[in-house]
């Protein structure tokens, strides 16, 4: 259940390599420091199974009281 694979270290040191940059903070060299976020708080991620529960629990809380005559002509 893998859709998703982040990049390792070999793979960010062989992407670096061939754009000729040495780390990844020397990609944004230009942008002013003061710009720059400095840290983001972020939860730990969810897989994706989880992630179809959350918004099927969040979607189940939904209220409607409208009347539906879907295929009624």
């Amino acid at each position: 259940m893998d859709n998703f694979s982040a990049l390792n270290e070999q793979d960010r040191k062989e992407i670096l390599e061939s754009i000729s940059k040495c780390s990844v903070e020397e990609l944004f060299t230009q942008i002013p420091s003061l710009a720059r976020l400095k840290e983001i708080n972020l939860l730990d991620g969810l897989s994706e199974m989880q992630t179809q529960k959350t918004i099927k629990n969040l979607a189940d809380k939904n209220i409607s009281n409208y009347t539906y005559f879907i295929g009624a002509g």
